[in-house]
């Protein structure tokens, strides 16, 4: 029981740590396709829901190494 608990709890680990990286990226894309926004506005908010990711990759230690 103590194993099949350990990989339960490190799915689950997994799972939040995903969610938690792509979060700014997903909530950029329903903010674009709510709102009427122009194109180079598009790519801004993209723009930063992509280095909001890159930076909980960082702190996550993902990229640790750099």
């Amino acid at each position: 029981m103590n194993k099949l608990f350990k990989i339960l709890i490190s799915v689950l680990a997994g799972i939040n740590v995903i969610i938690e990286i792509l979060t700014p990226i997903i909530l950029a894309a329903i903010w674009i396709n709510i709102s009427p926004i122009d194109n180079w506005k598009e790519i801004l908010i993209y723009s930063f829901g992509g280095l909001a990711s890159f930076f909980r990759a960082i702190r996550v230690g993902w990229f640790k190494g750099w």
